[in-house]
């Protein structure tokens, strides 16, 4: 599982009204930024609808999703670009204001997450 210091990539998406689903600010946080600068900049040119990829999976849900290995994953349309930048496990988790989804916390680890239950909804 990785620790509050193992995760190398972050972002907080919201909602883009005029580009029609979930965009990142133009800023993000990562580690060694060389590494990560094709994911990071394809991360700020994409929009993810409703569903689609971890962001758009926590929209839809409204709950704190985990993914083992992103670069395995069919509904992760940044897969090669996180490959290449050697990012494995991927968490999310909504940011609510008075109820309603705000944005997307969106957290990357060069390894593989198992699912900490202590992070995740009950049933």
């Amino acid at each position: 599982m990785a620790s509050s210091g193992d995760w190398a990539f972050a972002a907080i998406w919201t909602y883009d009204e005029a580009a029609g689903g979930l965009a990142l600010p133009e800023r993000v946080a990562s580690r060694r930024q060389s590494e990560l600068k094709k994911f990071s900049d394809l991360s700020l040119v994409i929009t993810l609808p409703e569903g689609q990829g971890l962001p758009g999976r926590v929209w839809n849900s409204k709950k704190p999703t985990w993914v083992y290995d992103v670069t395995r994953d069919p509904n992760f349309p940044r897969a090669p670009y996180a490959a290449a930048a050697d990012l494995r496990g991927g968490f999310a988790f909504p940011l609510f204001f008075h109820g309603e989804i705000d944005g997307i916390m969106e957290l990357f680890s060069h390894n593989v997450v198992e699912p900490d239950e202590d992070l995740l909804p009950d049933g």
